[in-house]
């Protein structure tokens, strides 16, 4: 097994939960404390093991926020 890039303490999503938005770039949808969601535009790094590394660049986004993924 060759490593060929790694960075800690990331946040990360599953591939899937990305949505392509039609201004460029990458989003995810965010689920509210009331149930409803909205889009959160990300920037994207490692991509591994169905697994994406994401920042979003507004802050819109914390580690424990509760995204849709469809299946």
């Amino acid at each position: 097994r060759i490593v060929r890039e790694s960075r800690p303490n990331v946040m990360a999503v599953p591939v899937a939960s990305l949505l392509a938005v039609l201004e460029g770039g990458y989003a995810v949808e965010v689920v509210d404390a009331g149930g409803t969601t909205h889009l959160v535009g990300v920037e994207t790094g490692i991509f591994q093991d169905a697994w994406v590394e994401v920042t979003a660049p507004g802050g819109d986004l914390s580690v424990g926020d509760e995204i849709v993924v469809p299946s």
